[in-house]
């Protein structure tokens, strides 16, 4: 059997390639990784686990098997109190194993990748974090893995050292900025980030992580933009979010409060997967696959959307009805009539929560590199450490729109914090139900009586009519019909009718 095609030869070739999802978040819900230092010893502690999660996303229809080495530098493994058993040499070893073996199994490559380190954001020197780098590349070197990714960095100026030793090895280099279309987090701007990855020696750039697929797609099409602009020629590649991120700051999803416990409301479902893996195959990305959030489900919608380009449709596919077609064979009529394209294409889910926001004020709290918060350290949060930032968190927060909310493809929107309904209707009942009609026109007299000074008395109120209250102008023009019927639809109010004038003249139901 003849080896894959390399990772340059099918991009420079126009062929779409599609990667894999997110393993952290993953294997976090099926039990095999701590939440909070999110190391990967998994690859030695859990091998069957890791291996499966590959086999899954390679049937889904993934072309790249990337290594589960995110944050397996030695620096993160010893961080903050994490004690393993197992060194950094040994984890990349065994995933880089478990990676090559499921990539055998089909048409797919392996992808070396390193990440972000503690030692930059405790200002260490750049040749204390290059070494860390290369003491991952020298097992991914020893594995000869078919490219490099280095991904998930918030500082262009971190991943440009990266790529600068990954480029030593000679085998193709990609790298990505989990950045939105603000830049990073020392405000460079993504256009002139992807500048500065390409000009170290990326020859594919882009965006993963911290953003769901629509902003993380228009980040790239700046990244590219730009690069066209300066004359340098490079690949793209996006690997977002799974989940809507409409609300974020320049920090990304982990600046929420649902971070990472509660996002599960924000999940996109398979059908939003279709819309992203067309727009990004619009923009001129042609590396297209996910990160945290991403299942196996999401990546064979992206591969279902893009079929017709890569000329096959995923294994997966075999279990799955085109755009719900299965649902033919459901035994309720009303499922069945939900076997078709338009249904699912248009569908707004509901989160059945009733009680909840739709959307959340991020933390913001504005650390990042440099920062005293961000030093790290081999010992355990300490107890005191720890309140401090629990003091520090219930301070009021001071939240601004970012300038990414005004983006072209963004909305203007305020973020609110849930809050419960406290309106408690009084008693009354035994009292004789009143008659709205006779309280309705006492009501008009009164309105016209103030308005018109000579106007006759008006007859007797009723028994049950309130008692006159003088109304207070408000100063400025009084409305018109005219300047009522300007206003768009969604900011009139509709008139009430006469059981919904009863109901709220009787304090609510009976």
């Amino acid at each position: 059997m003849a080896p894959p095609k390399g990772i340059m030869e099918r991009l420079d070739a126009g062929e779409v390639v599609i990667g894999d999802g997110g393993f952290v978040f993953a294997l976090e819900k099926r039990g095999y990784v701590k939440a909070g230092p999110w190391t990967p010893e998994a690859a030695v502690e859990h091998p069957e686990a890791v291996r499966q999660l590959h086999r899954e996303f390679l049937r889904a229809g993934a072309n790249v098997m990337q290594t589960f080495t995110f944050y397996a530098s030695d620096d993160k493994l010893e961080n903050r109190g994490n004690k393993l058993s197992f060194t950094g040499a040994q984890i990349n070893e065994a995933a880089c194993d478990l990676a090559r073996e499921v990539a055998n199994e089909g048409d797919a490559l392996v992808a070396g990748g390193v990440c972000q380190t503690p030692s930059y954001l405790s200002c260490k020197s750049e040749t204390e974090v290059k070494g860390i780098f290369k003491k991952q590349l020298d097992v991914f070197i020893k594995k000869n893995v078919d490219f490099l990714i280095a991904e998930y960095f918030e500082h262009v100026e971190e991943a440009v050292w990266a790529v600068e030793v990954l480029k030593e090895t000679g085998k193709p280099v990609a790298a990505c900025l989990c950045i939105g279309p603000e830049g990073d987090m020392h405000g460079v701007s993504a256009g002139e980030c992807a500048i500065r990855l390409v000009k170290a020696g990326a020859q594919i750039v882009g965006v993963n992580c911290h953003f769901d697929p629509m902003t993380c797609v228009e980040a790239v099409k700046l990244m590219k933009a730009a690069v066209e602009k300066a004359g340098l020629k490079a690949h793209y590649m996006v690997q977002p979010l799974a989940y809507h991120t409409p609300d974020c700051s320049c920090q990304g999803f982990i600046d929420l409060p649902e971070f990472p416990f509660g996002l599960e409301p924000r999940i996109l479902t398979r059908w939003d997967m279709h819309k992203y893996a067309r727009e990004a195959y619009n923009a001129g990305i042609y590396f297209i696959g996910g990160c945290c959030g991403f299942e196996p489900y999401h990546i064979r919608a992206v591969a279902e959307e893009l079929a017709a380009e890569r000329g096959v449709l995923p294994a997966a596919s075999e279990k799955h009805g085109t755009w719900g077609a299965g649902l033919e064979m459901h035994t309720k009529p009303w499922v069945r009539a939900r076997a078709r394209r338009d249904y699912w294409e248009n569908l707004k889910p509901a989160s059945g929560r009733p009680l909840c926001p739709s959307l959340s004020t991020p933390d913001g709290w504005g650390v990042t590199k440099g920062d005293t918060d961000l030093m790290q350290q081999t010992e355990a949060t300490t107890k005191d450490q720890l309140k401090q930032l629990f003091d520090r968190q219930q301070r009021p927060l001071v939240v601004s729109l970012s300038s990414k909310m005004a983006a072209p493809s963004a909305r203007l929107i305020q973020a609110v914090r849930p809050h419960a309904p406290l309106i408690k209707f009084p008693n009354r009942q035994g009292n004789p139900k009143p008659n709205v009609q006779e309280a309705l026109k006492t009501l008009a007299v009164n309105f016209q009586q103030h308005n018109t000074p000579s106007a006759p008395p008006p007859p007797p109120p009723s028994q049950f009519a309130r008692p006159h209250v003088p109304l207070t102008l408000i100063p400025g023009s009084p409305d018109t019909l005219a300047s009522v019927q300007l206003l768009p639809a969604r900011y009139r109010r509709r008139p009430l009718n006469t059981d919904e004038m009863e109901f709220i003249q009787r304090g609510g139901p009976e």
